[in-house]
């Protein structure tokens, strides 16, 4: 793929309403969680309560449920990057792709991995699967999270993702060959295209659905997950666009690798970790045997048993593959936002972008990969502008 510049980003996340302070927030290792009052576990006969333990957005999403609570989020992140490109006085056409929970996964707390499968379960897998859902059911929380929005030029809306942790990937892959449809077409204008990745699962409907899967982390589920709300976003041109329009990019995206996998964890299946280790692999640059390659990683890791088990495969299988290269820094967004699933990609980025821009990246190259509930798995890598390289060793 060609090199994407990466020139404003925005992050709402349990640790602040703003990239600066969730950024600073988990370098501290912060944890701003709170108890579901709305949502108990376990057997209130027998006085054997604990509620379910959330990572909201502070104030903002409080009293709101659902596609409400999305369109919050989704609201709030697209502000802030509309509020940056009328400081740049962006005047080229923008383009807008999205990364949004699957609208068919909160299906009233339908076990997926259960021993007997029933037909509502296989029925459900069958529409989690579906490449295209009904993008429609989202259209009006979209419309109403643009309106009344100041934007210096009108965006168009080219695609929305329900991938999962992997959708901000799929985003990025659209996007490049959007530009690469572009340099075929004289006539077609260099354009500026924002990546907005929201996920929300501290609802009722999605605490049911992690409930009723089994994944929700508890006493009795010490392997489950803290279910985490957030709202990123960044915009992506070519070098060329972005030197026409005057500004400096934060980071350059260098590559993007989209794979699928033979097992889903929607189906009780305890991935390997191959696919995952033959992604990281291509990413990474080839070293010999006098040098000791140390990686900076990004993972969407998020303490479940299938997620642990293949990230100690894919260490495993890279090793075999790449003996002198050592995965020495890797960064877990869950620890501090809670899990985010849509909106992890996104995070991912706006963080390391954070790192460059304050001078605490341990590395000019950060790998973020991801490894989605169903069967796609990516990884993408993030450098420094090419004129910020000397500032990192």
């Amino acid at each position: 793929m060609k090199v994407l510049a990466i020139l404003h980003t925005a992050l709402n996340t349990s640790l602040g309403l703003d990239c600066r302070s969730s950024a600073a927030g988990a370098r501290a290792g912060l944890v701003r969680s709170q108890e579901a009052d709305n949502y108990p576990l376990g057997m209130p006969a027998m006085d054997e309560i604990e509620k379910a333990i959330i990572h909201p957005l502070p104030f903002i999403t409080s009293g709101f449920q659902d596609q409400a609570r999305l369109g919050i989020i989704l609201t709030k992140t697209l502000a802030d990057i509309c509020e940056q490109l009328n400081r740049d006085n962006i005047n080229i056409p923008l383009d807008v792709y999205f990364s949004l929970p699957h609208p068919h996964r909160t299906n009233q707390g339908i076990a997926l991995q259960t021993d007997e499968p029933s037909a509502q379960e296989f029925e459900l897998e069958a529409l989690l699967d579906n490449e295209e859902p009904d993008e429609t059911l989202y259209h009006s929380t979209i419309n109403k999270s643009f309106k009344d929005l100041p934007w210096p030029v009108v965006p168009k809306i080219k695609k929305i993702f329900f991938s999962g942790s992997s959708g901000v990937s799929e985003c990025i892959n659209a996007v490049n060959c959007n530009n690469q449809a572009a340099d075929n077409d004289v006539r077609e204008q260099a354009s500026l295209s924002i990546i907005v990745a929201v996920d929300s699962l501290v609802s009722i409907k999605e605490l049911e659905w992690l409930h009723g899967c089994s994944r929700l982390k508890s006493s009795d589920n010490p392997v489950g997950v803290q279910p985490g709300e957030a709202g990123a976003a960044f915009t992506v041109c070519t070098p060329k666009a972005a030197a026409q329009l005057g500004l400096k990019p934060q980071a350059n995206i260098q590559q993007c690798i989209i794979d699928k996998n033979s097992t889903s964890q929607l189906k009780a299946q305890i991935p390997d970790g191959k696919v995952l280790a033959n992604i990281l692999n291509r990413l990474l640059p080839v070293t010999d045997k006098d040098n000791i390659f140390q990686a900076w990683v990004m993972s969407d890791h998020n303490g479940e048993e299938p997620r642990a088990a293949e990230w100690g495969g894919a260490l495993h299988f890279l090793t075999k593959a790449k003996p002198h290269t050592v995965v020495s820094d890797t960064w877990f967004p869950v620890t501090s936002f809670g899990y985010t699933d849509a909106a992890y990609g996104a995070i991912a980025i706006v963080l390391i972008c954070e790192a460059f821009n304050r001078g605490y990246a341990p590395s000019s190259h950060a790998y973020a990969m991801a490894s989605a509930d169903g069967v796609l798995r990516s990884g993408i890598t993030v450098s420094l502008a090419n004129e910020r390289q000397n500032n990192v060793q």
